[in-house]
């Protein structure tokens, strides 16, 4: 409650047609904060073009990608620890509800993407995500080409890294914050499905598949709760998925993960390698040669997880840093979990702030026109 009524002054809702052919409306529930102290990044002015693909302003964008049964308020942190920034974070569908009418929309939404995309999967959620961000951006006054830094949270660095991967040209810096990218990586929303699946079949006759779905998710919830109940941070995972999230949406994000790890396994790890290893020399580069047409800037990648997460993380790790050297920027969150944010916020978003300023990213890597 605390997290939204922070939040609230900047809640707003964006609309769009998901195809040209199609009545299809969607709606993405997101929060926007302009940057409440500019710095402009050195050898550069406002406007500009950075090959064909990107403009400079003073204030950089981040945009935040939450994780499963999560919202977008994982990241109000922001509002009070990067004021150097203008912060966006946007709701996947399902995910965030403030309004009883907004979950017949949202299941809608997926419901469509099943029937015209094949299936509610990776590539169709970051294709809503594509389409969302630039509705959005265009909405608060940015220039279609603007790039910005994404950050990524669980699933939602899964779906930040494929985005990354998929429209280059948007993102100029990508933050997997305990994204489980390898195939050794724990494996929860298996054991989701499982249960759904154990429910689904020992439910009685005249029990409709939503109601079993529902059932289902809610004593999820208090499982969660009895297994950890000292930890804020799952208490306010809960909080949301009991107040804020469709359990049809959790399940059809939860079949969206385990469908990308049995028919890709290795693609996001290997995309988050190839962005964070690539050879092109950052350091190398002049401002004339940044200004031409053909530069394309290549992002700059961290990793960030939990303290207790370590072991669990040991192969991903292992394999980050004999393969990425130095191009890779790893940091371990003292007494922390899959929450860093939540479980020590100070030393969260002290690391996300010094990294970004380290890169050189406040002032180079959000162009806008006259966003507000």
């Amino acid at each position: 409650e605390n997290a939204k009524h922070k939040i609230l002054p900047f809640l707003r809702l964006a609309s769009f047609e998901f195809d040209d052919d199609s009545k299809q409306v969607c709606t993405v529930r997101y929060f926007f904060r302009k940057a409440l102290a500019g710095c402009n990044a050195s050898g550069f002015q406002e406007g500009d073009r950075i090959g064909t693909e990107s403009y400079i302003t003073p204030e950089p964008l981040i945009v935040f990608f939450h994780g499963l049964g999560c919202s977008k308020y994982d990241f109000v942190g922001a509002v009070d620890r990067l004021p150097k920034a203008s912060i966006l974070g946007i709701d996947w569908p399902c995910t965030g509800i403030l309004e009883s009418r907004h979950f017949e929309e949202d299941e809608a939404i997926v419901d469509y993407l099943v029937n015209s995309r094949g299936d509610f999967n990776f590539p169709a959620m970051v294709e809503f995500a594509y389409k969302a961000v630039k509705t959005i951006l265009q909405d608060l006054g940015y220039d279609s080409r603007s790039k910005f830094t994404l950050v990524g949270h669980s699933m939602g660095a899964k779906l930040a890294t494929l985005y990354a991967g998929t429209y280059p040209e948007d993102v100029i810096a990508l933050v997997n914050v305990e994204g489980h990218l390898h195939p050794s990586d724990p494996k929860m929303a298996i054991k989701l499905l499982n249960d759904l699946q154990r429910d689904m079949d020992g439910k009685d006759e005249s029990v409709s598949e939503a109601e079993a779905t529902k059932k289902t998710f809610q004593r999820l919830q208090d499982q969660f709760l009895d297994g950890v109940p000292n930890s804020d941070a799952i208490a306010k995972w809960m909080q949301v998925m009991k107040q804020m999230t469709s359990a049809k949406g959790f399940y059809a994000q939860a079949r969206a993960i385990v469908s990308e790890g049995e028919a890709v396994p290795d693609r996001l790890w290997e995309l988050f390698v190839k962005l964070a290893c690539t050879e092109q020399a950052e350091s190398a580069v002049t401002v004339d040669q940044a200004r031409s047409e053909a530069f394309v800037p290549t992002p700059k990648v961290m990793h960030i997880y939990g303290e207790r997460n370590r072991e669990a993380l040991s192969s991903s790790l292992t394999l980050y840093r004999s393969r990425c050297d130095k191009r890779l920027t790893i940091r371990e969150i003292a007494e922390s979990g899959h929450f860093p944010f939540f479980d020590n916020p100070d030393e969260f978003w002290a690391v996300l702030d010094e990294w970004l300023s380290q890169q050189g990213l406040w002032g180079c890597n959000a162009p806008k026109s006259n966003a507000s």
